[in-house]
């Protein structure tokens, strides 16, 4: 979770995206950081992670969670609001290519991608960089020891050099 929020460094009022959502662990901490005048838009598909979401997320008013799945559709749904961070968590395949150009697309200065396949990372990360995001940070979290899983965070910020830029919707 540090990893996640140093990296995108969330500030009150902005707006934030998690994608991949779950059970809304990042979504919370989203919240938090951008408080009562902030808002976080929390995608996930999984009908019981949903239910999950919104029992854990209901005293926070500024979540908006919805029962979607991650797609380029649902994010191009959000580009009257667009985001200053987001934070994606997607299964072992990744985002893909469309995901993360529409995501992209919403202009967020800084991008948290946790992942637990480094082959789909990278690969999504290519499609970041071509889109002139900078990767600032890779750590890997080795939270299955004596395995060969790995975790791994990526920070990317959309401004040359990895400097904090500010959002403004196209």
């Amino acid at each position: 979770m540090d990893a996640v929020l140093v990296g995108l460094a969330p500030r009150a009022g902005e707006t934030a995206l998690d994608l991949y959502a779950g059970a809304g662990l990042f979504a919370a901490a989203l919240a938090e950081a951008v408080g009562p005048s902030g808002t976080v838009v929390a995608m996930e598909s999984d009908p019981p992670a949903v239910a999950s979401a919104a029992r854990s997320l209901a005293d926070l008013p500024q979540v908006s969670l919805r029962g979607v799945r991650v797609s380029p559709g649902s994010l191009r749904g959000l580009a009257a609001t667009g985001a200053d961070v987001a934070v994606l968590d997607p299964p072992r395949a990744g985002a893909g290519r469309a995901v993360m150009q529409a995501l992209l697309a919403l202009g967020p200065r800084a991008v948290a991608y946790v992942s637990c396949d480094p082959a789909s990372l990278a690969r999504d990360l290519a499609v970041a960089v071509a889109q002139g995001y900078s990767l600032v940070t890779l750590r890997a979290f080795d939270l299955f020891p004596m395995t060969a899983h790995v975790e791994c965070v990526a920070i990317l910020t959309n401004t040359p050099g990895g400097e904090r830029g500010t959002h403004a919707p196209a």
